[in-house]
């Protein structure tokens, strides 16, 4: 009957078998029977080293056994874990030396149980880290084997906004609500060193419109930034809405205008031409004119496409065959049809099959 209820033997040879179970069955009654049996007991020390060594490999990630609880989100069996002495520092270093943080792994797969019972013990041990102590280059093996790499320099906050996980970003932001020493991993506001994106913009890129107005209501989180190439949080939700024209950018970008108070006329011209929404594309027009902008999508294509031509904006001239040097960047970075997004989106699907959700599932 699953993890042996009946027979309690406790021998080198199913040990990791007989724990691995329980973690998979999430059955916490019969693990709590083999961690209090006489023959657990009586060889604790060897026996937890075996669980801290690597028990199993889930799609390329190796894993020891509060690693193993982590992943599949069992939080009684991790604190359990941890309880009857298993180590937490050989679990998070495993992680790390396979390019990930034992907090990522929290933040991107929401599990905000966990996160309250182990954000405590990241403060102590990991409240002075710097950006340039850690690298986010994950290379799990998926589906195509050691070619199959995702690059992503988020931090675990950022990957819980990335992944749409209000929970988690509402237990950070009460933790840190009166402490102005917030871990860059856990800082709404940390920049992220390639993008210049912060939570707020990166809740705008990838769609996510709850998050958007709780990143806005429940945490203040700054969205008059602008990135490294110089976007604004409504260029990114524009660029946003060309490779995923289903998730909610028409009313983040309502929002953003018409609520924080985004200006709508930083580089104009250079939104309307990323624009292929047409309710977005009608949005940023009809605002534009109550501001006293008489910008087209269509015209701006017309005069965009023939070479050489120059026009007046603000005494200054602009070639309009330059493409705008955001654009250059996106179709350098993604080289693929889609040049209007960060690689941020494109490089992270085998991190999607890793953690959980996806962006389609957002807004089921």
């Amino acid at each position: 009957m699953g993890c042996c209820e009946s027979k309690m033997s406790l021998n080198k040879n199913n040990l990791l078998q007989n724990f691995k179970e329980c973690i998979e069955k999430n059955n916490v009654k019969i693990l709590t029977k083999l961690i209090e049996s006489p023959e657990f007991l009586q060889n604790k020390e060897s026996l937890i080293s075996q669980l801290d060594s690597i028990i199993c490999t889930v799609r390329g990630l190796k894993l020891n056994a509060m690693g193993y609880a982590l992943f599949l989100g069992r939080n009684t069996i991790f604190q359990l874990l941890y309880k009857v002495t298993c180590s937490l520092s050989s679990t998070e270093n495993l992680l790390q030396h396979q390019g990930i943080y034992l907090i990522t792994l929290i933040c991107s797969k929401g599990y905000s149980d966990i996160l309250s019972f182990y954000l405590p013990l990241f403060i102590e041990k990991h409240s002075n880290d710097k950006p340039n102590d850690k690298s986010f280059t994950l290379d799990f093996n998926i589906e195509t084997g050691p070619k199959s790499t995702a690059k992503t320099n988020y931090t675990a906050v950022q990957m819980a906004v990335q992944y749409g996980h209000i929970s988690i970003i509402t237990i950070i932001n009460e933790y840190f609500r009166n402490d102005m020493n917030i871990p860059y991993e856990l800082d709404i506001e940390y920049q992220d060193e390639n993008t210049g994106e912060n939570c707020a913009l990166i809740a705008c890129r990838y769609g996510i419109y709850p998050m958007v107005k709780f990143l806005h209501q429940k945490c203040g989180a700054n969205f008059m930034i602008r990135n490294k190439v110089g976007e604004s949080a409504v260029q990114i939700a524009t660029a946003g809405s060309r490779l995923h024209p289903h998730l909610q950018y028409l009313q983040i970008i309502v929002y953003l205008v018409d609520v924080v108070g985004v200006d709508i006329k930083y580089n104009h011209e250079e939104t309307l031409l990323l624009a292929e929404d047409k309710e977005i594309i009608e949005f940023i027009e009809k605002k534009l004119r109550v501001l006293g902008v008489s910008a087209k999508k269509i015209e701006l294509e017309k005069t965009s496409s023939e070479p050489g031509k120059v026009h007046e904006e603000d005494g200054q001239e602009h070639i309009e065959s330059r493409r705008f040097n955001f654009m250059t960047m996106y179709a350098v970075s993604c080289g693929d049809k889609d040049d209007s997004l960060c690689s941020s989106i494109s490089d992270n699907r085998s991190v999607n099959s890793l953690f959980g959700s996806t962006l389609s599932e957002f807004h089921k």
